[in-house]
């Protein structure tokens, strides 16, 4: 089966950088998974999700492929992508709805789960406050909202259950496996180990940016003879 996303040959040097923040990654990804990107500090993720974000150029010779066609390092100006960054930030005067209305200016589309997600994530219960009266878990509430309100081929989300109490981290799970098994294809990274055995259908280990497990978490464990995820990463002493 052709790949619906693929990375070959990524690679990112940052001038002030003695050692590369990616080297030589190689990623294939399909439609319909939750593909999870793990990895301690420094490991490149997140220099790998700006890359597919647009937010930071490769080096030369990086290839980015959708359904086996190259294109440029740009995924939302060409797929509907959504996004969850790690900590949301909008300015601190405007009220949610406000920001509600802002982002919906953006998309010439409707917005098709605007009413399941106000009720799933609790929005009306603080519809009206300032951002900068947003707890901690409210704003993650709002950026789960803005990353699932529209259909999106992808969903890349970083982090996304941090600050989440665990009612509302619950519904997040739910809406990942319903837009995975509706084709989209979901990127996450996550220091939750548990969540990832739970919602991952392929794990991405990147140590000092480079590739060094691909495969899915299950088969992952059992070929180190765990318990779990937890136990099967303590046994690779880069990882510690």
């Amino acid at each position: 089966m052709e790949s619906f996303l693929s990375l070959k040959n990524i690679s990112k040097t940052y001038r002030k950088k003695a050692r590369p923040a990616l080297h030589d990654v190689s990623i294939d990804m399909q439609k319909g998974q939750v593909v999870a990107l793990l990895g301690p500090n420094g490991s490149g993720k997140t220099t790998l999700i700006k890359i597919l974000m647009g937010l930071v150029r490769p080096d030369e010779g990086s290839v980015l492929l959708v359904d086996g066609r190259p294109v440029p390092f740009d995924i939302p100006a060409r797929i509907p992508t959504g996004y969850m960054p790690q900590n949301p930030a909008f300015p601190d005067n405007l009220r949610v709805s406000e920001i509600v209305e802002y982002l919906m200016g953006f998309s010439k589309s409707d917005p098709v789960y605007f009413d399941d997600l106000m009720k799933r994530m609790d929005l009306h219960a603080f519809y009206d406050r300032r951002f900068r009266e947003l707890s901690g878990g409210m704003k993650q509430k709002l950026s789960v909202f803005q990353a699932f309100l529209y259909e999106r081929r992808i969903l890349i989300l970083d982090e996304p259950s941090a600050g989440l109490d665990p009612f509302h981290a619950t519904s997040l799970k739910r809406l990942i496996r319903e837009r995975r098994d509706a084709g989209s294809l979901v990127l996450i990274t996550s220091h939750v180990l548990s969540e990832i055995e739970e919602l991952a259908d392929m794990m991405i280990l990147l140590i000092d940016g480079t590739v060094h497990v691909q495969q899915s978490p299950a088969e992952f464990v059992n070929a180190r003879n765990a318990r779990n995820l937890e136990e099967a990463l303590s046994g690779i002493r880069e990882y510690a």
